[in-house]
Parts: structure tokens; sequence; C-alpha cells
């Protein structure tokens, strides 16, 4: 059978950025210009040139959203979560694929949210662990759209549209339907699978994401 097509899949999006030299022809570089040069680099504007609020000042206040997707070995990604996690700037969103085989996973990770979650209140603090419902569960196949709709799932957790979907005509005394309070709040969203393990430390991680504008994507592509 014919696989269906991605969408967008037929657009073409022209590279306008001038901010960066762009090289046509692999085979023929400029003298000194190497393909890891090209393949690996990076653009970060002086401070001084760009408006203030550019760039995060203190990197201790840096919030990080991890988003997760799993399928099997919650310990794994209880390992993941307590290996990154620095107190009240750590957001965690996990999807757990929605065959029947990983649902032992599923409720493993949900108990480990709801215990850290309890936790945390107890304290007078917020919770930072939501498992996307079971209801919303994406049956991924590795590869295809379901990992970009498992994500999409995801970030319905993260910006507390779960609650909303649960209470679509909730208001405030006067009548008006209320704000959203129930995002997370963060600066920079970590996509990552389970089977990921940094092998940075959490303050060259965050001290890195820092050095760059707040509005800078972190993309890892394979340009040949």
């Amino acid at each position: 059978a014919e696989e269906t097509k991605f969408p967008f899949e037929d657009f073409h999006y022209p590279n306008t950025c001038d901010a960066i030299p762009r090289y046509a022809d692999w085979e023929n570089l400029p003298e000194g210009v190497k393909v890891n040069d090209v393949q690996y680099r990076t653009y970060q504007p002086p401070k001084e040139s760009v408006p203030e609020g550019t760039y995060i000042e203190n990197v201790e206040e840096l919030r990080l959203l991890y988003v997760i997707l799993t399928h099997d070995r919650p310990e794994s990604t209880i390992r993941l979560m307590e290996s990154v996690f620095v107190p009240d700037v750590t957001n965690f969103v996990i999807h757990v694929d929605g065959k029947e085989k990983s649902d032992d996973t599923y409720d493993k990770l949900v108990e480990y949210a709801n215990t850290k979650n309890t936790a945390a209140k107890d304290e007078g603090k917020e919770e930072y662990i939501r498992i996307v419902p079971t209801e919303k569960r994406v049956r991924v196949n590795w590869g295809g759209f379901s990992m970009v709709d498992a994500t999409l799932k995801a970030l319905h957790t993260a910006f507390g549209l779960d609650y909303y979907d649960e209470h679509p005509d909730e208001e405030d005394e006067e009548g008006v339907p209320i704000d959203n309070p129930h995002a997370f709040q963060f600066h920079k969203l970590i996509h990552i699978a389970s089977t990921t393990y940094p092998l940075a430390s959490n303050t060259e991680i965050r001290d890195t994401l820092a050095s760059y504008p707040l509005d800078a994507n972190f993309l890892h592509i394979i340009l040949r």
C-alpha cells in the first residue's frame, strides 16, 4: 500500500535569511570553508545589537519545559526526568504511546507524576509533571505523522487545554470567560524521546541555552 503524504509535502519554502552565507555547491566550497562549518553553524547576535529582553539576563530564571515521548520502560523516563530536573524552573509533559502494550507504562508514569505533584503541592508549589490523558494518547508509528500528532497532543496538555476540554463553560464571577491560568510557563521547550540521556550537566545545558536569544530555536538538521 502507498503511504499518505505528509501535510505540506509538496510545498517549497525558500530560504530568505541573509544573516548567514549560503552555499549552493557543496562540492566547491570557498577556500577555508568546510562542510562541518556549514552543517553545524549557529547564529548569536551580539547582545548590544538587539533589544532588551532578547536574552535572559539571569540563567537561574530560565524555565525549561521537557516534552517526552515514550512507549515502554517507565523507569528510563523517570531516570531522565530526575537527571534534568531543577526545582521551580523545570516542567515535564509526557506522552505515552496509545497502543495497549504501553498501558502499564502509562499507569506507572501517572502514579509517579501524582506522587511528585502531591509532594510539590504539600510544599506550596505548583504541579510540574503532566501526563497526556489516556483518551488523547496517539498510537505512534516511528517516523510517521503520528509522532507529530503525539507532540501536538503534548502541547495541548502543556498549555492547560485539557482542563478546558472538561470545563468548556468556565467563567469568572462576572460571567466573563477566564484567561488560561493552567498553562505551563516556560522559555524553552525541549522535545526528546525517553531513550535520551544528557551527556552534559544541567549547568552546561542551561548556560548554553541562555547564551542564545530567547526566541532562538535549536534544530539538528542533516543537510546532506
